[in-house]
């Protein structure tokens, strides 16, 4: 797994790159707890999930731990690029319903990130953007 961070306006954006599982999810926990710590209120941090193959219990159980210290803060987690393989993780799981969840292909506002992929063959329900 690798990870890399960025700053884009507001916005703290954590690309994902393999896989985050029993094996890496302590790194992955690790990096966040470096960045978590220094969040101003009202920050977004944003999983780039567009090299993400899979992401395991392990992996869930830090996204939790960030998204619980972002709103403590009153701020949020968001995925963006998620495949409808991580797509049906997240929905599985429950997490659709804390986090906003954006496929391939709809750029989130703000960003200014030139997504290219499409999401049309996702089923419906994976489509709900906020505008």
């Amino acid at each position: 797994m690798t990870i890399t961070s960025t700053r884009k306006g507001g916005k703290i954006v954590l690309s994902l790159r393999g896989r985050i599982d029993i094996y890496s999810a302590d790194e992955f926990e690790i990096f966040t707890a470096n960045i978590l710590p220094d969040i101003e209120e009202e920050t977004v941090m944003v999983l780039d999930c567009r090299d993400l193959i899979y992401i395991s219990s392990a992996g869930l159980r830090v996204v939790l731990s960030a998204y619980k210290a972002l709103k403590r803060k009153n701020g949020r987690l968001e995925v963006i690029n998620a495949s409808p393989a991580i797509i049906e993780i997240f929905t599985i799981t429950g997490f659709i319903k804390i986090l906003k969840v954006t496929p391939p292909g709809h750029c989130m506002p703000d960003t200014q990130s030139d997504f290219s992929s499409d999401c049309q063959n996702l089923p419906q329900e994976y489509c709900r953007i906020s505008r």
